[in-house]
């Protein structure tokens, strides 16, 4: 015979109701002593869901101390972690525009006086090569392939659009990539933009021979007038940021935005400026 002192050792059913968060109370004040009714379908159902929870939770916080967020890791892997020291310019993506302008009479875009060029500088392994590109007006169809103008840069982006005073490059012909520095790296592929006299006379990679125009200003001293105290060197580029806020929508926001770099005069009227990878990604 048991002792008075003895408990009754619990059963599995009753420890299972004891976890049944789904109780009620009784329809009267209390049905056999009790204010509440548990069952072992509620307890089990309660345990199957506080499992569930809880291995939910110990999964998550794994994910947290290895730093593997699923819904982070897909943009990280492809945006971030990947090599962004090559630029390949026939990208589907990629486009840039360039302009000449001075801090008082705008833009300087008048073909009788200036044309622009491109020139490809590449060194490997100690050998340079360089080639040469001619640039025109950009078309409507390549204005259509810029992104809308970021806000500090739309009034000025209309402005000459409209205009036609930007001037582009058909990069998919050239099919270039760029990729370190004329400053720091042995090997380097970039490229010089020049506005050049319009009696420049070039062939470019293609083979194509450019001459100059007809109405062409032959006045050195006429160029260098019209040119003036050059400021700038302006680049109008496609780009992309991460919106990390809201990666569960579209988490890239591409823009076009406008970069302005100081123009260099190696000649009195050659107006140049290096474009290097890292300053239109």
């Amino acid at each position: 015979m048991e002792s008075q002192g003895s408990a009754r050792r619990p059963s599995l059913a009753s420890i299972v109701k004891r976890l049944d968060i789904f109780w009620v109370p009784p329809p009267t004040f209390n049905l056999g002593g009790k204010q509440e009714v548990r069952t072992w379908v509620g307890g089990l159902t309660s345990l199957i869901i506080m499992y569930t929870a809880l291995m939910f939770a110990l999964f998550k916080l794994q994910h947290l101390l290895l730093k593997q967020n699923p819904a982070l890791i897909k943009y990280t892997e492809a945006n971030l972690s990947q090599d962004q020291s090559v630029l390949d310019t026939s990208d589907e993506s990629f486009m840039m525009a360039i302009t000449l302008e001075t801090y008082s009479e705008g833009v300087k875009s008048d073909p009788r006086y200036v044309k622009w060029i491109a020139r490809h500088i590449k060194v490997v392994d100690g050998v340079s090569s360089v080639d040469t590109y001619a640039m025109h007006p950009c078309s409507k169809d390549e204005l259509l392939k810029f992104s809308p103008s970021e806000w500090r840069s739309a009034g000025w982006s209309q402005r000459h659009m409209d205009e036609e005073n930007l001037f582009c490059l058909d990069w998919k012909a050239m099919n270039i990539t760029l990729y370190g520095t004329w400053a720091s790296s042995s090997d380097y592929s970039i490229l010089d933009i020049a506005a050049v006299p319009c009696g420049f006379q070039f062939v470019d990679v293609f083979g194509m021979e450019h001459r100059a125009r007809s109405d062409c200003v032959w006045d050195k001293e006429a160029v260098i007038d019209y040119i003036g105290e050059v400021a700038w060197l302006v680049t109008y580029t496609n780009q992309g940021r991460f919106i990390q806020d809201e990666y569960n929508k579209e988490p890239i926001e591409y823009f076009s935005t406008k970069d302005s770099r100081q123009a260099e005069m190696t000649r009195s009227n050659w107006v140049w400026a290096r474009i290097e990878n890292n300053e239109v990604q």
